[in-house]
């Protein structure tokens, strides 16, 4: 989005981009600085600034770095180390994605859980715990206490029961 922008016009001040683009003062600050600071080699807009290398600041003004010149079609632009002065603002944003990541994966876990008692039928709880390991590892290692907690509720809601005989070993209700 940002770099759209300079189809528009040739140079823009960090201000103009945060009002012409509505994107967070902090989430914008870190693109900048991927964009602008860092090697030379990585840098796709050139920064005029009268502060410190790593600070992006307002009246900060950036151009086209026209030399830019990459040997493949897709360029990686490497993360550089900026110096966020609010940086309040990003936690929320941070915590309010790791909400929506915990829920997804809850929901993995869940279906994962219940494959696996689905085809074994009576399964001891840390057979179960290492082979939802295994099925989950290609996408994201769990905990195991994230993989007790999921059991207890696949209990709770009568997907599995715990064997009367022995307490480790948990049974599918079909």
């Amino acid at each position: 989005m940002v770099l759209l922008k300079f189809n528009e016009k040739d140079k823009f001040t960090f201000q103009e981009l945060l009002d012409a683009t509505n994107i967070a003062e902090p989430a914008l600050k870190r693109c900048m600085a991927t964009l602008a600071l860092g090697k030379p080699s990585f840098q796709v807009l050139l920064r005029k600034s009268k502060t410190a290398r790593n600070t992006i600041e307002s009246e900060d003004e950036f151009t086209v770095n026209d030399n830019f010149k990459s040997k493949t079609r897709e360029v990686k632009l490497m993360g550089v180390k900026v110096n966020v002065n609010d940086a309040t603002t990003i936690r929320p944003e941070i915590e309010e994605a790791r909400k929506r990541d915990v829920g997804s994966r809850k929901t993995e876990v869940d279906a994962a859980i219940v494959r696996i008692m689905k085809t074994r039928k009576t399964l001891p709880h840390s057979q179960l715990i290492v082979e939802t390991i295994v099925i989950l590892k290609a996408r994201f290692t769990p905990q195991v206490s994230m993989l007790k907690e999921r059991i207890d509720s696949l209990i709770d809601r009568e997907y599995l029961e715990r064997d009367e005989r022995d307490r480790t070993v948990y049974k599918y209700c079909a």
